[in-house]
């Protein structure tokens, strides 16, 4: 690990660019160190380098999570106290400060790699060798992760989505000698502006309109409900919900696939058990210990091919179908993760996000085209909104709904009781 500057690199025609931002946790190690990380070409196929130099600078600041928890807990209790929601105005003691690491990166501007044939133009969908802010990004991880193996749990790894929206831009002249960029010196430098990541993720982001928070209210009472309930289906979207938040928010890419796969299985197992509550409560159908081997441990997939799909019908085994590419798509990766601890890209993060999503829609769009048959199970979990917007609320399920249903026990008690059963008796 050597200071880099009046070094040069054999870099061709290229010009320079630098970043400077802040890191989402400390770094221990000296303030000012530099490491330069190399990009190599892992196919062979491009013989052009890529690099970032890593500067670590350790900020003392007056601004900490510490101090951010202490004001919002006083000004909630300046509130109780006054009896008001109006503010009062606090003096913070000093002593409130802590270190940060901020990253100073330089690289090149140019990349020796294109963006792959299908990009959704989205900066972070592209890898290190694609482009100079993706490799600042990859650079600062490698080193945090580096970190992180010398037994410092406390760091978290920077990701597109971790890092702060706003980061500084420098530029310097370049100048070349030969093949050879030098890398300049600091003075030589010009503070040049801001470069803005498209993400969220800052404070003042927050859903504050208030109309907006009354309609979340009242979803949030239908969805407490349920889980209250024990409702696996609702457990299923939960999974879906914490896996794009993985992806989006956190930029935990092999957790968001593993919480997808999750949500997979408990949605074909909810849908599954839930047809066959039904067939219980119209025929006599069999007992939860009868179907109980049909939800032995470690057959997720069998089942679904077996039991789920001839009662749903449609496309399950076509390479085209929603389940096929899922199962060697999605699944795959996500045993890769599990079982290799592959750490994937956020491009293929987002493409196994998107392929639950597809099999998801495809699932309950098969099951509104057997709602005649299911009822129950497609007003539990479809609901009279998802009818309506696939143009199917009427006919006999809306009479159904509309006449029969009211009569009934509650049917999210009863299901989840089967339901229950079911889990007791593969385990």
């Amino acid at each position: 690990m050597e200071n880099s500057e009046g070094s040069a690199s054999a870099v061709g025609s290229q010009t320079l660019t630098r970043f400077v931002f802040r890191l989402p946790s400390f770094l221990p190690l000296p303030d000012g160190i530099s490491i330069n990380i190399p990009f190599p070409s892992l196919d062979g196929r491009s013989v052009m380098s890529a690099f970032a130099i890593v500067r670590l600078h350790q900020v003392e600041l007056d601004a900490t999570e510490i101090k951010s928890d202490y004001m919002c807990a006083l000004e909630a209790i300046n509130r109780i106290q006054a009896g008001t929601v109006g503010r009062k105005s606090v003096e913070w003691p000093s002593q409130f400060k802590s270190w940060h690491t901020v990253a100073d990166v330089i690289t090149t501007v140019e990349s020796p790699d294109n963006p792959p044939a299908h990009w959704d133009g989205l900066r972070q969908n592209l890898g290190p060798r694609q482009d100079a802010v993706m490799r600042s990004v990859e650079a600062v991880r490698s080193i945090a992760r580096a970190v992180r193996l010398c037994g410092q749990d406390r760091v978290v790894l920077p990701s597109y989505e971790k890092l702060p929206m706003m980061w500084q831009r420098l530029s310097a002249p370049d100048e070349h000698v030969g093949d050879f960029l030098r890398i300049p010196s600091d003075s030589e430098w010009e503070h040049v502006g801001l470069l803005l990541l498209d993400h969220s993720n800052f404070a003042g982001a927050e859903e504050t309109d208030e109309g907006r928070q009354h309609v979340i209210r009242e979803e949030s009472e239908f969805w407490a409900r349920g889980l209250a309930a024990g409702s696996a289906s609702i457990l299923s979207r939960e999974q879906f919900i914490v896996a794009g938040g993985l992806l989006r928010r956190s930029g935990e890419y092999g957790a968001a696939v593993v919480a997808a796969a999750t949500g997979v299985e408990v949605m074909t197992d909810a849908l599954l058990s839930a047809l066959m509550w039904e067939e219980s409560l119209i025929a006599g159908g069999p007992s939860a210990r009868v179907v109980g081997g049909s939800f032995a441990e470690g057959k997720s997939g069998a089942r679904v091919l077996s039991d789920l799909a001839p009662r749903l019908g449609g496309n399950w085994t076509s390479p085209s179908s929603a389940w096929q590419r899922w199962h060697s798509g999605g699944a795959r990766l996500r045993n890769r993760i599990v079982h290799g601890g592959y750490q994937p890209t956020r491009a293929e993060s987002t493409g196994a996000l998107d392929l639950a999503k597809a099999l998801e829609t495809f699932t309950f769009d098969r099951l509104t085209e057997k709602r005649n048959r299911y009822p129950r199970v497609t007003l539990m979990l479809v609901a009279r909104s998802g009818l309506e917007k696939r143009g199917c609320y009427g006919g006999r399920i809306r009479e159904f709904s509309e006449k029969v249903a009211p009569a009934e026990p509650p049917w999210v008690e009863s299901f989840a009781g089967l339901a229950q059963e079911l889990i007791d008796a593969r385990l």
